[in-house]
């Protein structure tokens, strides 16, 4: 009797495994990216505007840097082919 409990519960175990594991086996459909814009010395520089252009497709995605710096473009496709531009008034490259 204990067997064929033992049986059952190990059939739904695998069961239940093969119907979640694949949610988790599925690629990414999107990615993100995340950076510090910093000057030659090191001194992050805040409130930058950001451009990241995918260049098989021409979409832009724009953002700023905050107070440390930093920015992140969410949801962007992944693979390779883009353009990243920073910009500051009073700053060159």
């Amino acid at each position: 009797m204990l067997n064929v409990m033992l049986r059952k519960l190990a059939f739904a175990l695998v069961i239940l495994a093969l119907t979640i594991l694949p949610t988790f086996l599925v690629g990414q459909d999107v990615a993100s990216l995340t950076g510090v814009v910093a000057d030659k010395s090191g001194a992050v520089i805040s409130e930058a505007k950001v451009e990241l252009v995918d260049t098989r497709t021409n979409t832009s995605y724009k953002t700023s840097t905050n107070e440390v710096g930093a920015y992140t473009f969410v949801k962007v496709l992944p693979g390779p082919g883009y353009k990243l531009t920073v910009t500051k008034e009073g700053f060159q490259i």
